[in-house]
């Protein structure tokens, strides 16, 4: 469902949902420096999985990212044209750090039909809506950075579910770039396993094909199962995953 064409859009498309739009690039890649507590925003990325080595280019990115007061953080793809980047990257003192993450990607016709419950949507934030990031099982802290980063975003809608009076379960669609990326999906501790994170998408689907949208992105850590499978549910299916690479 990608083509090699398709990756750069994607990780602009990423980047720019969590305000990265314009981001610093190099050659080859893209070097965004939000200081956020969202990895893919202040680590660099290739927008190719062919690639050749370049170790004064990967000097020169590190460089960067001190210049700006960041710790060198590159994310690699497992893809069999960035091994000779993995290996220049090992050679200078760089590891991965073994914590998987999926890129998935869906049609939005599939995602639209995942639930037919009802979530509302709109074009900002408020304190209802900000509060599912600081509920039990959450960092208050980490989240407030969360939202303000989410919320600085340019065409952004934002997903919520209320119960009870309150948003039981909130999530964010970016369009940019040819893709509708997914951010921010959480679900109350209280209000989960009731289809509340599968409403949203499916709405946020159906806001994207109305605007001319054909498909997904999305992020998930390999170890957030609950997740992987209500995405999956959803039509989503890996493309690619990767590793961040430290110094």
């Amino acid at each position: 469902m990608i083509s090699p064409g398709d990756i750069e859009a994607i990780e602009r498309a990423t980047l720019a949902g969590l305000g990265c739009d314009p981001v610093d690039e190099l050659p080859g890649w893209l070097l965004p420096k939000v200081d956020a507590p969202m990895g893919r925003a202040k680590s660099a990325v290739p927008i190719r999985h062919e690639m050749l080595a370049d170790q004064r280019m990967l000097q020169a990115i590190a460089a960067s990212y001190a210049a700006s007061g960041f710790r060198p953080v590159i994310r690699i793809a497992d893809a069999k044209g960035l091994g000779g980047t993995r290996n220049l990257l090992a050679g200078m003192g760089f590891g991965p750090e073994l914590r998987p993450t999926h890129v998935m990607v869906a049609w939005l016709v599939d995602i639209a039909r995942v639930s037919d419950l009802e979530a509302t949507f709109g074009s900002t934030t408020d304190q209802d809506w900000a509060s599912v990031f600081a509920g039990p099982g959450f960092d208050p802290e980490e989240g407030a950075a969360r939202v303000r980063i989410l919320a600085g975003a340019r065409n952004t809608v934002f997903g919520r579910v209320t119960r009870n009076g309150f948003a039981a379960a909130v999530g964010v669609g970016n369009f940019n770039h040819g893709w509708v990326s997914i951010h921010g999906m959480r679900t109350a501790q209280s209000a989960r396993g009731r289809g509340h994170a599968a409403a949203i998408l499916a709405g946020l689907a159906k806001i994207g094909l109305d605007r001319g949208f054909t498909r997904a992105v999305l992020q998930v850590e390999e170890g957030n199962w609950g997740a992987l499978n209500l995405y999956r549910r959803a039509g989503f299916k890996t493309a690619w995953r990767y590793d961040y690479w430290k110094a």
